[in-house]
């Protein structure tokens, strides 16, 4: 039939691509975790040192990232990258972590924080936060469903509106004096030792975590246009935006806040909007975050299900969930089965068990990429690889030791969610072995 699309479209330009980076990074992390890393660290200086260490970590990272991405310039990202160092187990594994709670829990968590912070202009029962949760994934789900293309005018439209909004509210704080520069005092704590140590290292934590999403572009490899190129150079421009956004926002709260403020404050933006603009602060900064919300949802579901979508065509998953809309030309089915079960999580209340979870997993999963890099540059010296790692190996083995540290100590820290996820990877491992044997008959 004349029309009928039967692969993904390339459809996507650099900044479509960057589009995505930010506005899937750029959440609700900006506007709570500051006040987690004040509660550490007793100093501006200190402070600003973990979001530009954050910054740096997360770039070492990106590094890797732009070798795999332009090696395997597919659609899945992950998925193709461990399945081509460690075997199509690996990469099923990944898929199978996404589809129960990387994937499918976080952008639940993420509607369901959408529809609570509409409860600031109307009254919402549990009841109505869940509707108007799944209001949301129904709705950005059919943009998505309908073209690539219109999934990210959205994406462009919503990232544009929040980093102008950042920008706006960083001027208008500096630039209205508000502020105080003696808030900045004490720069450096008066003390260094292993404890300052052991508190930088847990607000890195909950810094890289505000950082995450940065390889959620890979997903949608297949989809950008001239991809060799585009990938890494999206990669590394939309991780530098996100730092100078989060360290310009940093500045912001420390001129307006003082730091032993600041780690007592819950809603941090919200108090620093107020003492920018008074009472209608609480207003403007309710909409910022919704706005960045929307984005960040968008961006996951436009990029989740192409992982369900390159292991169906692999076999490795139900068939008819690897198929492309003979109109629309995007992975319609694995966007439905997104859907369905964001919407079952939305109403199971299981949400916040599993956006503790979804730490563990992803961590796990960044470790193997890292690992299965230096695997091919082992096994195939001879693979094309457009751009390599920036300071390889340094740098990677820099990010693999950080995530280690962060696995051992989110597997302390939150034990339950630990053995959960464990649980979960290996109860994939037979429904691997069950699709591996449906394709061999």
């Amino acid at each position: 039939m004349k029309g009928r699309k039967t692969e993904l479209s390339k459809e996507l330009a650099l900044f479509d691509a960057v589009s995505i980076i930010v506005g899937i990074i750029v959440g609700t992390g900006i506007f709570i975790v500051p006040g987690l890393v004040a509660g550490y660290l007793p100093s501006s200086g200190m402070i600003m040192l973990v979001w530009i260490a954050g910054g740096v970590l997360t770039l070492f990272g990106v590094f890797s990232f732009m070798e795999l991405s332009s090696s395997f310039p597919e659609t899945g990202g992950i998925y193709i990258y461990l399945k081509e160092s460690m075997g199509s187990l690996g990469g099923f594994l990944f898929g199978w972590a996404s589809l129960l709670i990387l994937r499918s829990g976080s952008i639940a968590a993420m509607s369901v924080a959408f529809a609570m912070y509409t409860r600031y202009f109307f009254p919402l029962s549990r009841f109505g936060i869940s509707i108007v949760a799944s209001i949301v994934i129904l709705i950005l789900s059919c943009v998505n469903y309908i073209g690539v293309k219109s999934g990210s005018r959205v994406q462009n439209f919503f990232t544009s509106a929040k980093v102008i909004a950042l920008g706006l509210l960083v001027f208008t704080g500096f630039f209205l004096k508000k502020g105080d520069i003696h808030n900045f005092e004490p720069f450096l704590p008066s003390e260094f030792g292993w404890n300052m140590i052991s508190f930088f290292g847990m607000a890195m934590i909950s810094v890289l975590w505000t950082f995450d999403g940065w390889a959620d572009l890979s997903y949608i490899s297949g989809e950008v246009k001239n991809p060799e190129k585009n990938l890494p150079l999206a990669l590394i421009i939309g991780t530098i935006i996100v730092t100078v956004i989060f360290l310009l926002v940093n500045l912001l709260y420390i001129y307006l806040i003082p730091v032993m403020n600041i780690k007592n404050s819950e809603l941090i933006a919200s108090d620093a909007a107020v003492k920018i603009m008074g009472g209608g602060g609480g207003t403007v900064i309710t909409i910022l975050i919704l706005i960045t919300i929307f984005g960040a949802i968008n961006g996951s579901i436009m990029t989740g299900p192409r992982i369900f979508y390159a292991q169906a065509k692999d076999g490795l998953f139900f068939k008819w969930i690897g198929k492309i809309h003979p109109k629309y030309g995007t992975p319609s089915s694995a966007i439905i089965i997104q859907a369905v079960l964001m919407i079952i999580m939305v109403f199971s209340g299981t949400f916040e068990e599993l956006m503790n979870c979804y730490i563990f997993m992803m961590v796990i999963f960044y470790i193997l990429c890292i690992i299965g890099l230096f695997i091919l540059r082992k096994k195939k010296p001879e693979l094309k690889r457009p751009q390599k790692t920036i300071g390889y190996p340094f740098t990677s083995a820099i990010f693999l030791i950080i995530m280690i540290i962060m696995l051992v100590n989110t597997t302390y820290k939150k034990p339950v969610e630990s053995i959960i996820s464990f649980l979960v990877l290996i109860a994939g491992i037979p429904v691997y072995y069950f699709f591996k044997k449906e394709e061999g008959k």
